[in-house]
């Protein structure tokens, strides 16, 4: 396979959907020529242009250019492929050459489990460790009492042992029911974690540096007339970002909040956890979560457990829908050899970076084994990330089309609201967004709605 080419840029986009074992690819040749003078396409009559050859190997891709014979190499790991199950071939002008192919096989699952139980063991040993400073993510303002010393650090059930708590039987239980109405409730210096979160006993915060801020409603199916229920958020006083919930009783008096407060609960990515005495820019045992692990995630949880795909998200105080959201995968594996967009240098993602390079230029010199290149050619190694990916379609509800099929979806039982603070949803809107322009032109719109991801 070839393609003409002046001047290159070449790359990899893949889209790993591993249940079904289909591999999407786009390889990116980039054969418009630019010149810095007048930016209009530089043509050469005296020149032939050169040409792309592209060899596909089983965790591999090769790119070999005929007019200075430079091999480029883009690893594919931690997959493999089934190079002649390739179809599907078609090229997109200034975009490059997209296939399909049949997944042979992927180390990632393994990998990736093994990695979150490691992650999870250290954040136990930590906890259980070290006395602990708590300070707000945005301003690293004081939250808990300093310094935090714990008795009993346990692991919490998972996300959705409750509503999975009625299929332990098969018939009606009492004792389970009472059970799953129960709350985990943790006593003065525990710390219960759980995968996006933890709780910890009111007496363990400053309620100085925090406010308490009610608001109607909780997560809820669009078009049901369900019951209002009152939470309680928490938010840092010094700069108001959010910092997690308070878990109350039932039929909370105003100025009796505290009061009524059992426990805290407070998202891994919206506060630091450090050694005391350590630098504020030293170790941070959460340091891995951010916003976007967290909506991803959480994303995720709520589709497995109300078994939707279609969400509406909205302003929790006001709600005002901003985004309409429809889950299309959270089984993707992304790798992809662009540098990364704006907003995303941050390197706290749970994937893999591969950016090891031959140390020699010709291939008959070269004996590291990992190349798998033949001949004379030049060898340049490119660098490729891997992540997790929930990827899916969204639309803003703000125009014509969008406040049309908002109210569609209001009316569908099935369609689940997600009630967020709105600069939680401002920074899902970006994050879409900066991904939607990280796709490859072709492949960012689908049914009326754009495309995105978010990296987990």
């Amino acid at each position: 396979m070839a393609a003409p080419t002046n001047s290159l840029g070449l790359g990899v986009y893949v889209e790993v959907r591993q249940q079904i074992r289909a591999v999407q690819a786009v390889l990116r040749i980039n054969s418009s020529v630019v010149n810095d003078d007048t930016r209009r396409p530089e043509r050469s009559e005296t020149q032939n242009p050169g040409r792309v050859q592209v060899e596909i190997h089983p965790e591999t891709l090769h790119f070999v250019t005929s007019s200075d014979d430079c091999r480029s190499v883009f690893s594919l790991a931690p997959i493999r492929i089934l190079p002649k199950t390739c179809n599907g071939l078609n090229w997109v002008e200034d975009e490059g050459l997209h296939m399909r192919l049949q997944l042979a096989g992927t180390r990632e699952a393994g990998n990736q489990l093994e990695q979150d139980e490691a992650r999870e063991k250290e954040e136990l040993d930590f906890l259980r460790s070290t006395a602990c400073v708590v300070v707000c993510g945005v301003c690293s303002g004081k939250v808990a009492t300093n310094p935090c010393i714990f008795d009993r650090v346990l692991p919490l059930p998972s996300e959705n042992w409750r509503e999975m708590s009625e299929t332990w039987c098969c018939h009606g239980n009492e004792g389970t029911r009472t059970f799953a109405n129960r709350s985990l409730r943790p006593q003065e210096r525990d710390c219960l974690v759980g995968n996006l979160y933890f709780l910890l006993h009111p007496s363990m915060l400053c309620k100085d540096a925090v406010l308490l801020t009610s608001q109607k409603g909780k997560q809820r199916s669009c078009g049901v007339a369900a019951e209002k229920s009152e939470t309680l958020h928490l938010l840092c006083r010094r700069c108001r970002s959010s910092l997690g919930e308070a878990v109350a009783d039932v039929n909370i008096r105003e100025g009796e909040e505290w009061q009524a407060v059992h426990s805290l609960k407070l998202f891994k990515h919206s506060i630091r956890m450090q050694p005391q005495g350590e630098d504020p820019a030293t170790k941070n045992v959460f340091n891995s979560y951010n916003t976007e692990f967290y909506l991803a995630k959480h994303l995720a949880s709520l589709s497995q457990m109300n078994t939707t795909f279609k969400f509406i998200l909205e302003e929790e105080s006001s709600r005002q829908p901003y985004l309409l959201l429809w889950l299309l995968s959270s089984d993707t594996l992304l790798l992809t050899s662009d540098a990364s967009p704006v907003g995303y240098s941050d390197a706290r993602f749970h994937g893999y970076q591969h950016q090891r390079a031959c140390d020699v230029s010709n291939a008959a010199q070269c004996s590291c084994g990992e190349c798998g290149c033949i001949g004379d050619s030049e060898i340049k190694r490119q660098a490729v990330d891997a992540h997790r990916i929930v990827k899916v379609l969204y639309q803003t509800s703000w125009d014509e089309e969008g406040k049309r099929l908002h109210a569609q979806w209001s009316k569908d039982l099935s369609i689940m609201c997600i009630p967020l603070p709105k600069a939680t949803c401002l920074e899902l809107m970006l994050l879409l967004a900066t991904s939607h322009q990280h796709t490859p032109a072709s492949m960012r719109n689908m049914n009326g709605f754009k495309v995105g991801y978010l990296r987990y």
